[in-house]
């Protein structure tokens, strides 16, 4: 989402796809482990996919995709 550079460009990339299967997964871990969690690891996972969710809007609603 443009906030870590590329390791082998240096430069910081926004791939709006490729964010939102990842999110896509992280919701389906979420989903799948329900109930075998921590209570740490749950709220782990549920403030990583919430900062990540928020953070493609902000990205997908300003228009900067590179």
């Amino acid at each position: 989402l443009g906030r870590v550079p590329n390791p082998v460009t240096g430069k910081a990339e926004v791939n709006l796809e490729a964010a939102r299967l990842f999110i896509d997964h992280l919701e389906m871990v979420k989903e799948k482990t329900t109930g075998n969690l921590t209570k740490e690891e749950a709220d782990i996972l549920g403030r990583v996919l919430a900062d990540l969710q928020v953070a493609f809007l902000e990205v997908a609603g300003s228009g900067r995709l590179a």
